[in-house]
Protein backbone atom coordinates (compact mmCIF):
# COMPACT_ATOMS: atom_id res chain seq x y z
CA UNK A 1 0.00 0.00 0.00
CA UNK A 2 2.83 2.41 0.77
CA UNK A 3 3.93 2.29 -2.86
CA UNK A 4 0.56 3.67 -3.86
CA UNK A 5 0.70 6.35 -1.20
CA UNK A 6 4.02 7.51 -2.64
CA UNK A 7 2.61 7.53 -6.18
CA UNK A 8 -0.28 9.77 -5.19
CA UNK A 9 1.56 12.07 -2.79
CA UNK A 10 -0.15 15.11 -4.31
CA UNK A 11 -3.70 13.79 -3.81
CA UNK A 12 -5.72 13.61 -0.61
CA UNK A 13 -6.21 9.99 0.49
CA UNK A 14 -8.77 8.93 3.07
CA UNK A 15 -8.19 5.61 4.78
CA UNK A 16 -11.54 4.15 5.89
CA UNK A 17 -12.45 2.20 9.00
CA UNK A 18 -9.24 2.94 10.95
CA UNK A 19 -7.31 1.19 8.19
CA UNK A 20 -9.21 -1.99 9.11
CA UNK A 21 -6.90 -3.57 11.70
CA UNK A 22 -6.52 -7.28 10.92
CA UNK A 23 -6.56 -8.24 14.57
CA UNK A 24 -8.23 -5.41 16.53
CA UNK A 25 -7.08 -6.90 19.86
CA UNK A 26 -3.44 -6.60 18.68
CA UNK A 27 -3.29 -2.83 18.84
CA UNK A 28 0.53 -2.85 18.71
CA UNK A 29 0.52 -4.35 15.21
CA UNK A 30 -1.95 -1.70 14.06
CA UNK A 31 0.15 1.06 15.68
CA UNK A 32 3.26 -0.02 13.80
CA UNK A 33 1.45 -0.01 10.47
CA UNK A 34 -0.61 3.10 10.98
CA UNK A 35 2.45 5.04 12.20
CA UNK A 36 4.11 4.52 8.83
CA UNK A 37 0.96 5.55 6.95
CA UNK A 38 0.45 8.60 9.17
CA UNK A 39 3.83 9.96 8.05
CA UNK A 40 2.27 10.65 4.66
CA UNK A 41 0.89 14.21 5.08
CA UNK A 42 -1.78 13.70 2.42
CA UNK A 43 -3.40 10.73 4.20
CA UNK A 44 -6.35 11.20 6.54
CA UNK A 45 -7.95 8.51 8.67
CA UNK A 46 -11.69 7.99 8.86
CA UNK A 47 -12.95 7.10 12.32
CA UNK A 48 -15.50 4.54 11.22
CA UNK A 49 -16.23 0.84 11.23
CA UNK A 50 -16.46 0.59 15.00
CA UNK A 51 -19.11 -2.09 14.92
CA UNK A 52 -17.62 -4.24 12.18
CA UNK A 53 -13.93 -3.69 12.87
CA UNK A 54 -13.93 -3.41 16.66
CA UNK A 55 -17.15 -5.38 17.25
CA UNK A 56 -18.52 -2.56 19.37
CA UNK A 57 -15.91 -2.87 22.12
CA UNK A 58 -16.16 0.57 23.76
CA UNK A 59 -12.75 0.34 25.42
CA UNK A 60 -11.12 -0.49 22.09
CA UNK A 61 -13.04 2.31 20.38
CA UNK A 62 -11.66 4.81 22.87
CA UNK A 63 -8.14 3.45 22.62
CA UNK A 64 -8.09 3.42 18.82
CA UNK A 65 -9.49 6.96 18.56
CA UNK A 66 -6.97 8.37 21.01
CA UNK A 67 -4.04 6.64 19.30
CA UNK A 68 -5.32 7.73 15.89
CA UNK A 69 -5.39 11.30 17.19
CA UNK A 70 -1.78 10.97 18.36
CA UNK A 71 -0.68 9.81 14.89
CA UNK A 72 -2.85 11.94 12.62
CA UNK A 73 -3.61 15.01 14.71
CA UNK A 74 -6.78 17.03 14.60
CA UNK A 75 -6.53 18.03 10.92
CA UNK A 76 -6.43 14.51 9.44
CA UNK A 77 -9.17 12.65 11.31
CA UNK A 78 -12.73 12.41 10.03
CA UNK A 79 -15.76 10.92 11.70
CA UNK A 80 -17.56 8.43 9.51
CA UNK A 81 -20.36 5.96 9.78
CA UNK A 82 -20.41 2.40 8.54
CA UNK A 83 -24.11 2.03 9.11
CA UNK A 84 -26.01 -0.19 8.53
CA UNK A 85 -23.26 -2.90 8.69
CA UNK A 86 -21.94 -1.68 12.06
CA UNK A 87 -25.29 -2.05 13.76
CA UNK A 88 -24.96 -5.81 13.51
CA UNK A 89 -22.57 -5.47 16.46
CA UNK A 90 -23.58 -2.24 18.17
CA UNK A 91 -26.63 0.03 17.88
CA UNK A 92 -25.97 3.35 16.16
CA UNK A 93 -26.76 5.39 19.30
CA UNK A 94 -24.19 3.33 21.21
CA UNK A 95 -21.57 3.85 18.50
CA UNK A 96 -22.09 7.61 18.71
CA UNK A 97 -21.99 7.49 22.53
CA UNK A 98 -18.72 5.54 22.45
CA UNK A 99 -17.15 8.02 20.05
CA UNK A 100 -18.35 11.00 22.11
CA UNK A 101 -16.88 9.36 25.21
CA UNK A 102 -13.54 8.87 23.45
CA UNK A 103 -13.28 12.50 22.29
CA UNK A 104 -14.71 14.04 25.47
CA UNK A 105 -11.31 15.20 26.81
CA UNK A 106 -10.48 16.94 23.52
CA UNK A 107 -11.00 20.66 23.00
CA UNK A 108 -14.27 21.64 21.33
CA UNK A 109 -12.33 23.03 18.34
CA UNK A 110 -10.77 19.58 17.81
CA UNK A 111 -14.17 17.89 17.95
CA UNK A 112 -15.52 20.39 15.41
CA UNK A 113 -12.68 19.47 13.07
CA UNK A 114 -13.17 15.70 13.46
CA UNK A 115 -16.96 15.78 13.17
CA UNK A 116 -17.37 18.54 10.59
CA UNK A 117 -14.60 20.77 9.25
CA UNK A 118 -12.16 18.09 8.08
CA UNK A 119 -14.84 16.39 5.98
CA UNK A 120 -15.95 19.72 4.56
CA UNK A 121 -12.37 20.48 3.51
CA UNK A 122 -11.36 17.05 2.23
CA UNK A 123 -14.54 16.43 0.30
CA UNK A 124 -14.58 20.06 -0.87
CA UNK A 125 -18.11 20.62 0.35
CA UNK A 126 -19.69 24.03 0.64
CA UNK A 127 -21.84 25.23 3.47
Amino acid sequence: MLIYLDLFFDRPIILNHLGWPLDPKDINDWCEKIAVIAKQPNVSLKLSGFGGVLKGDRNLITEYIRIAYDFFGEHRLIFGSNTPPDILHLEFDNIIAAIKEAVMPMRSSVKERIFYLNAMNLYRLEE
